[in-house]
């Protein structure tokens, strides 16, 4: 062995120089028996220096002990042995010098403190060769590096690892075995509570219901959250008996009644089951239960759809129409079709409601309703959504320079929460669309949902398009769960009753909704407008509780923006007085 370095020093000078620094120091004989060490050292081992002196502690091998404490190399990898092949733990002691390992020393009492080791060959005056071991406590920084780690890798709310740690325990069960399942559960009427009760009521949620899901999962199952109301779970080595069970069994749980403070809320799950296919890849599983936790919803929510033949065709037509949509909205074939609304005691056409329609190739003319969600989730319900307003607003103040009494004559575009997270950037594309089409901003009047006016944001940017001189309106309102004293704090306008309790006039319970939701909007200064009106007798009932503007296929449906134009210029409906009502 030849030394690296000469030190004239002796040992008891040494350990004079180290007896108070912060770093752990010992001598070792050639054959790594103990000579001598300062306190760190000791501290950092965990044995009194009288228990060292003498004592070999051979290698930081896993499992190797030396005294009441043992030790155990965490990241070193012999460069010695790596040279001729795989290295091991059984090393010989000499490669351990002139290296650098992080070592894990466990405590008799449990204490387990981490360090940083390195060891170098010494010269002492007139002496044998020494070996000088140096320890630097990182208990700390390993700490944090481990608590770093776990957030990486776990939802910070319910303590679930998240997407990122399921992605991965996907990919390696995916390789070691295709007898596996994914279920995506997503639960229902989440957000209704989180916007009635507050976000700390639908945190509170979320923790009982993922303590509730992990009850019902055997011990190598896992369950992660992917993120706000949505949860994974990835059951190994089971048959679709069993997948059905663990499905029943987490809709059962998930129903359950939640106390949350003074309040119980009730919910419920809807869950999209998938096994992989000999082809099909972990990101066509997750897909395929994504698929088939929506098929669950579209069907009722509260069940478990299995993803199969059925789903499989409905993902291929679904893929196709994603393509397509993109392609029609890229090219500005989205066409915009307009419904008026109307004065129900005069007759009198006071505005319009742009409503997109998307003409497919082989299906005809399609409304948002079955597109939507679609237009949401590929992100192309922005760029459409500034299309649609620049059409709608150029569109009025064409109609307006055909009026000679044009009145209160406005245009609605509706706005989704994906608009409204656009901030100040949403505000200009209105501003734009105004200077561009001349429009007065008191003639345009934005339609957002009850629920996507309840984030603080929304609010605030809709505060600011009503600076401009934009009127807002509530739209499905009723659906939600707003007081009279949200109501008030609301920026907005309008309240647009939803077409559910309009259609089931005139039963007296839907009467009495829409009687309270009149009263309410008269309470804090709110125009009501009745939409989805489709028979007389909701039209007479509607007048009888003072609801005087409707909207709906009584009237005349959704029609191009040229038919819309032929009958405000014709008698048939002119916007300046001819009645739409039969006397």
């Amino acid at each position: 062995m030849t030394p690296q370095f000469s030190l004239a020093a002796t040992i008891d000078g040494l350990i004079d120089m180290m007896v108070d620094a912060p770093i752990g120091f010992c001598v070792r004989r050639p054959d790594w028996s103990l000579v001598t060490a300062n306190a760190e050292y000791a501290r950092i081992v965990g044995v009194s220096l009288a228990h060292l002196l003498g004592t070999q502690l051979i290698t930081d091998r896993v499992g190797a002990t030396a005294g009441p404490f043992k030790a155990e190399a965490l990241d070193y990898v012999c460069k010695v042995c790596d040279a001729a092949g795989p290295a091991t733990n059984d090393c010989p002691p000499d490669h351990f010098v002139n290296t650098r390992r992080v070592v894990r020393y466990e405590h008799g009492d449990g204490t387990v403190i981490a360090a940083r080791v390195y060891a170098q060959w010494l010269t002492l005056d007139g002496g044998e060769p020494m070996i000088g071991v140096f320890a630097v406590d990182m208990t700390s920084e390993m700490d944090a590096l481990r608590s770093a780690e776990w957030a990486a890798a776990h939802d910070q709310l319910t303590g679930l690892p998240n997407r990122a740690a399921f992605d991965a325990e996907l990919s390696t069960a995916f390789a070691e075995s295709r007898d596996l399942t994914v279920m995506f559960i997503d639960l229902d009427r989440f957000k209704s509570v989180n916007d009635s009760l507050g976000h700390r009521a639908g945190d509170d949620l979320l923790v009982v219901v993922a303590n509730r899901i992990r009850v019902e999962l055997r011990a190598g199952d896992m369950l992660a959250r992917f993120g706000g109301d949505e949860f994974c779970v990835l059951l190994r080595g089971s048959d679709r008996d069993f997948e059905r069970v663990i499905a029943e069994r987490i809709i059962a749980t998930v129903s359950r009644p939640i106390s949350l403070g003074q309040h119980t809320v009730a919910i419920s799950a809807s869950i999209g089951i998938a096994t992989p296919q000999p082809k099909d890849t972990e990101v066509d599983l997750l897909r395929y239960a994504d698929v088939a936790m929506y098929q669950a919803k579209a069907g009722g929510r509260n069940a478990a759809v299995v993803f199969g033949a059925e789903q499989r065709a409905a993902l291929v037509t679904r893929l196709d129409d994603e393509a397509r949509f993109t392609r029609a909205v890229l090219a500005g074939d989205i066409e915009v079709y307009y419904q008026p609304e109307v004065d129900v005691l005069t007759g009198r056409v006071l505005g319009a409601e742009a409503l997109c329609r998307w003409r497919h190739p082989e299906r005809g003319l399609i409304s948002a309703g079955e597109w939507i969600m679609m237009a949401e989730e590929t992100g192309l319900v922005l760029p459409l959504g500034a299309a649609v307003l620049r059409s709608a607003t150029e569109q009025a103040a064409t109609w307006l320079s055909l009026m000679t009494d044009p009145g209160g004559f406005h245009v609605r575009v509706n706005l989704s929460v994906k608009q409204l997270a656009l901030g100040e950037r949403l505000v200009g594309e209105v501003e734009a669309a105004l200077a561009r089409s001349g429009l007065d901003p008191w003639r345009l009047c934005l339609e957002v949902t009850e629920a996507g006016m309840a984030d603080a944001a929304a609010t605030e940017v809709l505060t600011r398009l009503r600076s401009l001189g934009c009127t807002v309106a509530i739209d499905d309102f009723g659906t939600g769960f707003s007081s009279m004293s949200r109501l008030k704090a609301l920026p907005a306008d309008v309240l647009k009753i939803d077409r559910s309790f309009v259609h089931g006039l005139p039963a007296a319970m839907d009467t009495s909704i829409i009687t309270a939701i009149v009263n309410l909007a008269q309470g804090v200064g709110m125009d009501v407008v009745a939409e989805g009106v489709e028979t007389v007798a909701q039209l007479d009932l509607l007048r009888t509780v003072g609801v005087r503007r409707c909207q709906g296929f009584h009237f005349s449906q959704p029609v191009s923006a040229w038919e819309f134009t032929r009958r405000l210029a014709s008698s048939e409906w002119a916007g300046t007085g001819s009645t739409l009502i039969a006397a």
